[in-house]
């Protein structure tokens, strides 16, 4: 099965099971294509009023496009800056101290990002 873009919801709009059919759908064409386990995988379609990501910490690197910063939601521990490159970016994520397994964090700026087992 060949993969096709979700719809983009409306605010307000209710998902049904036909839509979200729709998502795993897209889900399961990616998986057949990489393997479930090869990547974290993330949309990568910026929305003019979207311009922030979270992220829950799992894998040990982040790949990026463009260049940002990875905030702390609590605003307890300094941000960590992502520098821009010329196109896909890596940041080993073990190197920041406020960073564990199941953290919470935000990706300000960037164009795309994901987790990923492995950099480059």
């Amino acid at each position: 099965m060949p993969y096709s873009i979700p719809p983009t919801w409306a605010y307000l709009e209710y998902p049904t099971a036909a839509k979200m059919n729709q998502y795993k759908s897209g889900l399961d064409a990616i998986y057949a294509q990489v393997g479930t386990y090869t990547m974290n995988v993330c949309v990568c379609r910026r929305i003019s009023t979207v311009e922030h990501y979270y992220f829950v910490h799992l894998q040990r690197w982040l790949l990026y496009l463009g260049g940002g910063r990875i905030i702390d939601p609590t605003d307890i521990n300094e941000p960590v800056t992502l520098t821009t490159g010329a196109s896909w970016s890596s940041y080993d994520l073990s190197q920041i101290d406020w960073f564990y397994p199941g953290k919470l964090y935000q990706v300000q700026d960037v164009d795309c990002c994901m987790e990923d087992s492995t950099g480059f």
